[in-house]
């Protein structure tokens, strides 16, 4: 009950802090520190939010961009997880896998969509592989140590149950691998929708949020242009705090599961 009090007095606080950070960028407009050439009034950014989502434009850019994403999670957390407990499982593919993926999460994401859209060509189906290339890159190096440590841990009890290597595997190391990715999740969800959104302003064409948002900021409608932006950081705000609570739910799991 405390530890929940303190997290309310916390998120309040941040609460205060972006309203007072507001106040002085609306205060800092009005007086002319800053031009509105630079930054729109961002009562003036709430106005245009207000209005924005009630249109069909905008809920269609925002159900691609959160389709996509979706997609590339999921796509992104299998393709870790498959990896990780495959790597975890037998040493010898991990030594094999590693110089690559090592080598492939040094490279940014924006590094990676040229190389996508010469390959496969503008629109979502490259955002979805470079998204969820970039998941499964953060799932895979800690599915791969939970794999392993559960090998390590039920090693003797398998033994002594006569499990064969299919069994062993599947009941003993696949549920830690697959804990772990779900607690590597949190990370990777977020990572996922921003290179969704960032992809959008690249390759993706005129649809999605990322789209909209340099339509807009070309044709120098700011105010609609930060509401989309708004909008971006709340809905990536309210993917962090869900998928905490996953991550913290698989690592409760984690601890209270049976020890051998």
């Amino acid at each position: 009950m405390e530890g929940g009090k303190k997290d309310i007095r916390y998120i309040t606080c941040g609460l205060i802090l972006l309203t007072v950070i507001v106040v002085i960028w609306e205060i800092a407009v009005r007086t002319g520190l800053i031009s509105t050439l630079a930054l729109p009034l961002p009562s003036r950014v709430f106005t245009a939010l207000a209005n924005e989502s009630t249109s069909a434009v905008f809920l269609k850019n925002w159900g691609r961009t959160v389709s996509m994403w979706a997609v590339s999670l999921t796509c992104g957390l299998f393709v870790g997880l498959l990896l990780g407990f495959t790597g975890g499982a037998y040493r010898g593919v991990y030594l094999a896998m590693l110089p690559l993926l090592g080598y492939l999460r040094s490279i940014p994401p924006i590094a990676m969509f040229p190389v996508a859209l010469v390959a496969i060509g503008p629109g979502g189906l490259s955002i979805c592989i470079v998204a969820a290339l970039g998941a499964a890159l953060y799932v895979f190096p800690g599915t791969v140590e939970a794999a392993r440590e559960s090998a390590e841990r039920f090693h003797h009890l398998a033994a002594i149950l006569g499990a064969r290597r299919t069994q062993f595997l599947r009941v003993f190391v696949a549920p830690g691998a697959a804990l772990h990715a779900l607690a590597s999740s949190r990370v990777a969800a977020t990572y996922a929708f921003a290179v969704c959104v960032a992809g959008e302003m690249i390759i993706g064409g005129r649809a999605g949020v990322g789209a909209a948002i340099l339509d807009l900021s070309e044709r120098y409608r700011l105010e609609q242009a930060y509401a989309y932006v708004l909008c971006t950081g709340l809905v990536g705000l309210v993917i962090d705090a869900l998928f905490a609570k996953v991550s913290k739910m698989s690592v409760l799991g984690s601890i209270h599961a049976p020890r051998a």
